[in-house]
């Protein structure tokens, strides 16, 4: 299953990732869900994608519901437990300077 997940990561991102920003909390808290037993499944392989992945995740932090926030920290921690930190803190520290930014 975790190669199957691995292997099909670029296709079910790119749906997740959007519906983590749809405006009803149910569309939101599937696609947390979804992302995190995918995460979790894809294991280092979601590295490849981490800019967008920490792209939404920048925004999805702050959810108006507490559940989407937690699914979307819990994803967070997975993907920086998968991935080389050389790799993640300079893709997080980008994240930050652009949220900085876009807050004005």
């Amino acid at each position: 299953l975790a190669a199957m997940v691995a292997r099909e990561l670029h296709t079910l991102l790119p749906s997740a990732l959007k519906d983590l920003a749809d405006w009803t909390v149910q569309a939101r808290t599937r696609a947390a869900n979804t992302l995190l037993g995918a995460l979790w499944c894809a294991g280092p392989a979601a590295t490849e994608q981490l800019d967008e992945v920490l792209a939404a995740f920048a925004k999805a932090i702050d959810d108006s519901d507490e559940g989407v926030q937690r699914q979307v920290r819990r994803c967070a921690a997975l993907v920086g437990g998968s991935c080389a930190l050389q790799v993640y803190v300079p893709l997080v520290m980008t994240q930050l300077v652009v949220t900085d930014d876009d807050s004005g």
